[in-house]
């Protein structure tokens, strides 16, 4: 191999390698936004969760303690 052709093939290995590069790194943020996102839902469904079961709760112990102290 001649130098010329080295150097010709080292600089399309590394243009070739920016370009990869950058799609992994774009790529890697579409993942993290996708993720965020999905987490956000987790914590908006986690909330709304806890609001029933805490309402929940509190209805069946008003229920109970309603129908122990009616008797």
């Amino acid at each position: 191999m001649d130098l010329t052709y080295r150097t010709q093939l080292r600089e399309l290995n590394e243009l070739n390698f920016a370009r990869f590069d950058a799609k992994v790194g774009e790529r890697m943020a579409k993942l993290r936004a996708s993720i965020e996102g999905v987490l956000n839902q987790v914590r908006d469904a986690k909330t709304s969760m806890i609001k029933w079961m805490f309402g929940f709760w509190i209805g069946t112990a008003l229920v109970i303690l309603g129908s122990r102290f009616a008797q």
